[in-house]
């Protein structure tokens, strides 16, 4: 089940804190990388938004379901590859604009990285670090200015939002 599979990845532990993983923050984290990009990819329409709204709507209808567990080993291979590129204490961080990580793991960008990864079946580029700081620090002086939302902070679980966050890293990845 999806707790199991939460917890059978030792580089997927390793970056949620104690804390976290006694709240099952891990087990959540996983379950929106499959939920939101079923949305995202047009798998799954949920009656209502929000991020705890479609999650649980995904559990109840998706609870008597086998995980799939090619995608799951897929959705394992590009976490364990960023976390060896970023280091498990940069990895699905916000960058700030002066171009540094900053903050606690932002499940938004760990759920929208990975899940774009995954569709897109592509090989991490090998200058991804440099882009992703490049273009969160851009993204992050914008949300600065109030010139647009941030999509990793503000409504995530409206489709805009997850549409948005996607977008981000889709251009990332090329």
């Amino acid at each position: 089940d999806l707790y199991e599979a939460a917890n059978s990845n030792e580089k997927y532990l390793s970056i949620f804190s104690t804390t976290q993983i006694k709240k099952d923050i891990h087990v959540e984290a996983l379950l929106r990388i499959i939920a939101v990009s079923d949305i995202n990819f047009g798998r799954f329409s949920p009656k209502r938004y929000g991020i705890k709204n479609i999650l649980d709507e995904y559990g109840e209808l998706n609870r008597d379901n086998e995980i799939n567990f090619g995608r799951l080993k897929i959705i394992f291979s590009y976490i364990e590859q960023l976390v060896d590129l970023f280091q498990k204490n940069h990895v699905f961080r916000r960058v700030n604009s002066k171009g540094e990580f900053e903050g606690v793991i932002n499940i938004g960008i760990l759920e929208s990285l990975v899940g774009s990864l995954v569709e897109s079946n592509k090989t991490i580029p090998n200058n991804f670090i440099d882009t992703y700081i490049r273009e969160l620090t851009k993204l992050w002086d914008s949300y600065i200015l109030e010139e647009q939302d941030n999509p990793f902070s503000t409504s995530t679980g409206s489709l805009e939002s997850i549409q948005n966050r996607y977008k981000i890293f889709e251009s990332m990845i090329g």
